[in-house]
């Protein structure tokens, strides 16, 4: 029995993993039962052990240290890649075995002196063990078959041909396979973002209590549903919107696998809007590398939002926007191996960030993001990621960003800026939360973690607030659009800038004899939506008059950036020439706002 009793770490690999309830009480006949893998493709063997028998004074092998980590993933459907940690003293390990069995059945544990060992609720004969060998710490498996669970070990081997033995904790969990998910059950009152996998349509009944649209790639408009045309067939590959009064189940027939191993690629369309609401054909999870990078979106029903997908799972469907007609692969077999980043961590760019979400009744926009990136790093000044298309029935969250080059806006859910695209320090973000009848949070996460000398607020029309003390803000139901800006500054007063007060300062000095300063101050201007003007600057009237309101001299009449300024006068005339002593008006005057100083004149 030399190398027999050699296991290592094992998994259940299907298209799903479910793992379910606690290790199951064990009939006692078991309890002295050892079951062993044979490196020599042998069935899985049963060992009766007596208290007397001479295995158990058998010394212990000296093979090399258990295998860690063990990953298994389905990269297709005929593949199946493995990956692990290297064995911690590799000049030991000569070669890695990997034995494979099927796994179409629950296994157990039983514990024989302290170590845990396998058994197999199903007949030993069924189980037959396949073997591979490699010297690396991967290895991809080709040989297996679409629909069919397997179970791997993987194990070291030193030169002298010992393997090392595996000793797993006792708190150990059933694994139960299942093969692929043919059915998929809707829960009724719900929207959901749908897309079978296989080769052919799933029929939907049309009637009153199902409601199914495809997306139709129009340019958004203010009613929701002319983005969508309404079907009752699902193509694999596509995505949907569905929603059913009562729980509903769809389901998949005569699957084509052969005709599913030549789809490669998800073909995506510029189209009007660069939007694609697409799913994946595969009965199985796939990572593709490109979800680190170019940001995809899932919808959750339960919460009713949209989070990162970083995966795509069947059944699912998903958003992503692009640029260009584009064909991006499902399966990337070279770059599992490889870890993955997320956004921020990948670009690893940013200064500082903050995380920005909507929470309530009616609405869970979790995946906001805002922060600075390092100056010249992007040359457009903005690193940016699209939101998704308005859902059913839920509040968003987004960033608006207005297109220099078309005038077009920009609906973003990450907008990192340049650090060398702020002016005096002050940075700004406008925030859009769509019209909801249920009131929700905004939450800004994060702000403790902002650098030194970096002030943030919430400025809306109604006011200002400061975020470090308080990273809550409250939004009443609305039944359109709500705006507010998130204004990040390294000067406390820019702030000021936007609360629609103007100011008129008294001339200085008064009287004066030869030039008298007068000072203004212009804010941002509202619009009736409650956005800010996308302009930075104001017309601007400064005029001298005589107590009998006769025009003496125009000091200003035209455009001045937000804030405060000064401008002089000298005691003349528009006709250069001096004014006597006495008392003369300074009118200003901005859109709707008037306001008239005294000053005096001494010769």
């Amino acid at each position: 029995m030399k190398n027999c009793n050699i296991w290592q770490t094992s998994i259940s690999v299907s298209a799903n993993i479910r793992i379910e309830g606690e290790l199951q009480s064990i009939d006692p006949q078991y309890t002295d039962t050892t079951w062993f893998f044979t490196p020599d493709n042998s069935p899985l063997k049963k060992l009766n052990i007596g208290y007397d028998s001479d295995f158990r004074q058998e010394k212990p092998i000296q093979g090399p240290a258990t295998i860690k980590n063990l990953q298994v993933k389905i990269l297709g459907l005929s593949s199946i890649a493995l990956k692990w940690d290297p064995s911690p003293a590799p000049d030991k390990v000569k070669y890695y075995m990997i034995y494979r069995a099927p796994g179409d059945t629950s296994f157990y544990y039983v514990n024989q002196d302290s170590t845990w060992n396998i058994k197999s609720s199903r007949g030993l004969a069924d189980s037959i063990v396949k073997t591979f060998s490699t010297s690396n710490a991967y290895f991809i498996d080709t040989t297996v078959f679409p629909g069919k669970p397997y179970l791997y070990v993987v194990t070291a081997v030193d030169s002298t041909g010992n393997e090392g033995r595996i000793i797993i904790p006792p708190y150990i969990s059933d694994y139960f396979v299942n093969t692929y998910q043919y059915q998929y059950k809707v829960k009724g009152g719900l929207w959901v973002m749908v897309g079978p996998w296989g080769t052919r349509p799933v029929s939907v009944a049309a009637n009153q209590n199902v409601i199914l649209y495809n997306w139709n790639d129009k340019a958004e408009s203010t009613k929701l549903l002319s983005q969508y045309n309404t079907t009752t067939e699902m193509i694999p590959g596509n995505g949907y919107w569905l929603k059913s009064t009562n729980d509903t189940v769809l389901k998949i027939s005569n699957v084509i696998f052969d005709s599913l191993k030549n789809v490669k690629n998800v073909n995506l369309v510029k189209g009007s809007s660069g939007w694609n609401q697409f799913s994946s054909p595969f009965p199985f999870e796939v990572s593709p590398p490109w979800l680190s990078s170019i940001a995809t979106w899932e919808w959750n029903p339960d919460s009713m939002g949209y989070t990162r997908a970083y995966s795509l799972k069947p059944w699912n469907a998903y958003w992503i926007n692009v640029s260009k007609d584009t064909a991006l692969p499902y399966i990337d077999t070279a770059n599992w191996m490889k870890n993955s980043s997320t956004f921020a961590k990948q670009m690893n760019q940013s200064l500082w960030e903050l995380s920005v979400s909507l929470k309530g009744k009616a609405a869970w926009d979790p995946e906001n993001k805002i922060g600075v990136i390092r100056g010249g790093i992007n040359k457009t000044g903005n690193m940016l990621v699209q939101e998704p298309p308005e859902a059913f029935g839920a509040s968003q969250l987004y960033f608006i960003q207005h297109d220099e080059s078309d005038g077009n806006i920009q609906k973003l859910s990450y907008l990192y800026k340049n650090s060398e695209a702020g002016s005096g320090g002050k940075m700004e973000w406008t925030v859009c939360i769509t019209a909801s009848d249920q009131p929700a949070t905004v939450y800004i996460h994060d702000v403790k973690t902002l650098p030194k000398g970096i002030f943030v607020f919430w400025v809306n029309e109604n006011g200002i607030q400061d975020l470090s003390i308080n990273d809550q803000i409250q939004i009443l139901p609305h039944t359109d659009n709500v705006y507010g800006y998130i204004v990040a500054t390294s000067n406390i007063k820019d702030v000021e800038l936007y609360k629609n007060i103007y100011l008129l300062h008294g001339p200085y000095p008064n009287p004066f004899r030869e030039r008298a300063a007068i000072q203004f101050s212009v804010p941002y201007s509202w619009l009736p939506d409650g956005t800010r003007s996308t302009s930075d600057y104001r017309n601007v009237e400064l005029v001298i008059y005589d107590l009998a309101g006769r025009k003496i001299k125009t000091l200003l009449n035209g455009s001045v950036k937000v804030g405060t300024h000064s401008v002089y006068w000298d005691g003349d005339n528009d006709f250069n020439g001096q004014v006597a002593t006495g008392l003369y008006l300074i009118r200003m005057r901005c859109d709707n706002f008037v306001k008239t100083n005294r000053l005096c004149r001494i010769r």
